[in-house]
């Protein structure tokens, strides 16, 4: 996958969760925080903390458009690699 820097929080995430969340966005081509709490049975405080640490390392972006929980995807899907 890559080398990631966890940052320190309330919960403490391992590159697995890390791991795990990016290879769930590149399979479902979705990144919200519902949709890590459905598919990865996390409870809102830490999909909220995974949304964060996804988004300050790059592979997420902010909300698509105004009103949707969806994020913007910012790796390429398949590679692991942020897209130019």
């Amino acid at each position: 996958m890559g080398n990631f820097k966890i940052k320190e929080r309330n919960h403490k995430f391992t590159e697995d969760l890390v791991s795990s969340a990016i290879e769930l966005i590149k399979e479902d081509h979705v990144a919200s925080l519902a949709h890590f709490q459905r598919k990865m049975n996390l409870g809102y405080g830490c999909a909220s903390e995974l949304i964060e640490e996804l988004q300050e390392q790059g592979i997420i972006g902010d909300f698509i458009c105004r009103g949707t929980n969806f994020r913007e995807i910012l790796i390429q899907h398949g590679t692991g690699e942020k897209e130019r």
